[in-house]
């Protein structure tokens, strides 16, 4: 009974991750018009399996078996908790509007239950915490030296190509494949979010866990990710297209160098801190962006360390 409940807990929040990774990759072809909505959420879909089932297998270790010890799955019902946990901070966010980290939820909520057991890997939370701290400042150096050097020209081609009536073709290709290229990365590092604690507790193998995370993922972006699909490609038209590209190169190639690495991270503070790096490269940083940026540092400080405390705090008194 608690397997079958620690397994639909994956599947909603596998779903609910997905219907916000749709909308983050997929904006910028979705409000060129290039795409209908369920067009541009089925190659979604077929992108997010792919990056889940090829790539997600170094970071389902790291979350299964590397971040904490075997202690914490000797007790099954510590494995609900977590993703409970994980899906409750992302429910809380998205009722409050805050940009926040499912990445950064599910990982702190699996730290805090191996420190209430007393089996968390020093070793393996000092490395995620650095590349957490490391990665949002590369995708903005990385997005504010193209945007220094290359901006312009790829600015000049990429309208060249829309202006031409037999190009279309070739601009709308450009922007599907880097929204699909984001996809596959978000497939690969996120998947383990929901399933990581699921191998590490014997219930599934890493394949197995692998396409069932991605085949969720995909069901979520299918099925709920159109709302938020519509709503944030009325603002990637703000950044345009070209900007776009630039962010979806810079962010997708983080995101997978990371999966790669075993490493879980952010893919909303990889994207947000791209598009502030072409903004420094183009322009001073606007007033909305001074604003904004101290509040989502907040929102990505507090939701780790509410998903912390809570289970920290539940294991303890349950004990």
């Amino acid at each position: 009974m608690v397997a079958l409940f620690a397994l639909l807990a994956a599947l909603f929040l596998a779903g609910n991750i997905g219907a916000n990774n749709a909308a983050t990759s997929m904006a910028p072809a979705f409000g060129a018009g290039l795409w209908s909505r369920r067009r541009t959420l089925a190659i979604y879909a077929v992108a997010v399996v792919f990056g889940a089932t090829i790539a997600s297998h170094a970071v389902i270790r790291t979350l299964g078996t590397e971040l904490v010890g075997g202690a914490i799955y000797e007790k099954p019902y510590l494995l609900p908790v977590v993703l409970a946990v994980a899906g409750l901070c992302l429910l809380a966010a998205n009722l409050l509007g805050l940009p926040v980290s499912t990445t950064h939820a599910s990982v702190a909520s699996i730290i805090g239950v191996g420190a209430a057991v007393g089996s968390v890997r020093e070793e393996a939370v000092l490395r995620i915490l650095v590349w957490w701290a490391v990665t949002p400042f590369a995708a903005l150096a990385a997005s504010y030296l193209l945007g220094r050097l290359l901006y312009t020209r790829l600015l000049l081609s990429l309208y060249r190509l829309r202006g031409r009536n037999g190009s279309r073709k070739a601009f709308g290709a450009i922007i599907t494949v880097t929204g699909a290229y984001v996809a596959f990365a978000a497939g690969a590092n996120t998947a383990a979010n929901s399933v990581g604690a699921l191998v590490g507790g014997g219930l599934l193998a890493s394949r197995e866990a692998a396409w069932i995370a991605g085949l969720a993922m995909a069901g979520g972006g299918l099925l709920f990710g159109g709302r938020v699909l519509d709503t944030l490609a009325k603002k990637v038209t703000r950044i345009s297209l070209a900007r776009a590209v630039v962010v979806e190169v810079v962010s997708g190639t983080v995101v997978l160098v990371s999966a790669l690495s075993g490493v879980p991270i952010s893919l909303t503070a990889v994207v947000t801190f791209s598009i502030l790096g072409l903004r420094l490269a183009r322009t001073a940083a606007a007033p909305d962006t001074e604003k904004a940026v101290p509040r989502i540092l907040v929102a990505w400080a507090a939701s780790p360390s509410a998903a912390f405390l809570l289970v920290y705090g539940l294991i303890a008194l349950a004990r």
